[in-house]
């Protein structure tokens, strides 16, 4: 009998569907919480092209795993600085009107 599996079940958990609009209450501008619009994260008016990324195959190092891990660690640190730079720009904006 083996003593581990190689098939791992999950369930499968979907998040609520994302509404383009929030509601007043929803939306973290209009939030009562001091400060929160600072902190309020801008939409993306384009959509993100899908990148297909199995962890699988990078837990199995299987052919292409590296490159499939680069290629995700690219992205999300391209869209990290995407979103500082963003951020910067907004404070920027928000000091030359004041």
């Amino acid at each position: 009998m083996p003593t581990h599996s190689s098939t791992l079940t999950v369930p499968l958990v979907l998040p609520p569907p994302r509404s383009d609009s929030l509601s007043p209450s929803q939306n973290p501008s209009t939030s009562s919480v001091p400060g929160a619009k600072d902190r309020a994260v801008p939409k993306r008016k384009e959509t993100i092209p899908r990148y297909d990324f199995d962890p699988l195959k990078v837990a199995k190092r299987e052919d292409g795993w590296a490159e499939m891990l680069e290629g995700l660690l690219v992205r999300w640190l391209g869209e990290a600085v995407r979103e500082a730079r963003e951020d910067v720009a907004a404070r920027d904006e928000n000091e030359a009107n004041a």
